[in-house]
């Protein structure tokens, strides 16, 4: 009986994804012949049927710092993300394994590799 409420309360509560939560790593990408990092901060609030939802925080080394919405989608452990900020859309596009995520970045036409490990 004890199996029997804990699968009804799973089932009615859902269970949360492993992608839920704070995320905080860095995108780093290539300006001419120099390295340019991207500090970012996700914070996925929602993933349903493989679609991910959340609000992000990119900040750029001159310590500019711009806000957007995550909208993307993880499909077993393949993340593809944009974080819609102003001037562009931030692209992401990794593999979660574990506390970790990391692939590919894009912002404003150059590219790059990031990492992000789960704070929260």
């Amino acid at each position: 009986m004890r199996s029997l409420s804990f699968l009804t309360i799973a089932t009615l509560t859902g269970c949360a994804s492993p992608l839920v939560g704070q995320w905080e790593g860095v995108c780093t990408t290539r300006v001419g012949t120099d390295l340019v990092d991207y500090d970012i901060e996700l914070d996925f609030s929602k993933v349903a049927k493989g679609d991910v939802d959340g609000s992000a925080e990119v900040v750029d080394l001159n310590d500019k710092q711009w806000e957007g919405d995550v909208d993307g989608t993880l499909e077993g452990k393949d993340l593809d993300v944009e974080i819609d900020l102003p001037e562009a859309k931030f692209a992401l596009d990794g593999k979660l394994k574990g506390d970790t995520i990391s692939g590919d970045c894009e912002w404003q036409g150059t590219k790059g590799d990031f990492e992000l490990d789960k704070v929260e």
